[in-house]
This record gives structure tokens, sequence and C-alpha cells, in this order.
């Protein structure tokens, strides 16, 4: 297990669901945040099947999920993390999955190195979605993860 990739999906839990109760609070009144979050829950669910080699279903990079939908693949797909990244040892971080894009080519890449991808990717659309909110006037969750560490932080080690 590594620590730093656990910091970093209990991050991406607290992330996503800070978006969810932003749009919740709006009334759901944008689209196309709306939409953004989808894509982000989405791919975490995508990536999650190709690293444990299951089918994707009828999931979609955009699929057209509700927010009741996004929250519910949210949970599922944060769950899957957690137990994946809690079970799987230091040393197996660096195996290669092997697994096909959603066009079809295979690929292989170090799992260390896809689970860096799915957190960097959402957080770079919850950056979208701050922007479209702010557009429409709303205040966007602040999802920063030197904010998610004031309001979670590790125990001090000795200095």
């Amino acid at each position: 297990m590594d620590s730093n990739l656990t910091r970093l999906y209990d991050h991406l839990a607290w992330a996503d669901q800070a978006m969810l109760a932003a749009l919740d609070e709006a009334g759901d009144p944008n689209e196309e945040a709306r939409a953004l979050l989808a894509h982000i829950v989405s791919a975490e669910h995508i990536w999650l099947c190709r690293i444990q080699s299951r089918p994707l279903g009828r999931t979609t990079a955009w699929s057209h999920l509700s927010l009741s939908e996004c929250r519910a693949l949210s949970a599922e797909v944060v769950s899957g993390y957690r137990t994946l990244i809690q079970s799987t040892p230091e040393s197996a971080l660096n195996a290669s999955i092997t697994y096909r894009s959603l066009q079809g080519a295979e690929f292989q890449t170090p799992l260390r190195e896809i689970l860096l991808h799915v957190a960097i990717h959402g957080a770079y659309h919850r950056g979208q979605m701050a922007a479209v909110l702010r557009r429409s006037g709303l205040e966007p969750a602040s999802t920063d993860f030197i904010l998610f560490s004031r309001q979670s932080p590790l125990p001090l080690g000795p200095a």
C-alpha cells in the first residue's frame, strides 16, 4: 500500500463529493458542469474496470448521467479504488496493466501511472467545472489539495 496514493484518493473522493454538493446547492442549474462531473466519474469507472480487467458495460467517457447517477457511480468507484490501493503491495504498483483504449488500441501502463493519471484527470476537469460555474454566476466548491489537507491533516511526525 502506498500512503501517498491513499492520501491522493482520499482527496479525489472529497473533491468529487464537494462538487456534487456544489451542484446540489445550486439546484443543478448548469448542464455543462453536470456533464463534466459525469465525465469525471465515468472516467474513474472506466479506468477501474480496465485495472480490474472488467467489462465497461454501457459506460462511455461522456456518459449522460444525472446527479444521482453521478453520486452512485462516484461511491462505487471510490470504494473500488480504496480497496485496490489498500490491497496492492508497493512492489505491485509498477506492474504493467494491459488494457484497450475506447478506440480499441491496446496499451500497457504501470498501475502507479494509471492511478496518478486518474487523480490528475479529475483535478483538471474539476477546474473546468469551477470556471463554468463562475461564468454562470455560481460559487464552485474549492477542491484544492491544500484545502483538503487543512481540513483532514495528517498527524505531525518528529521535526
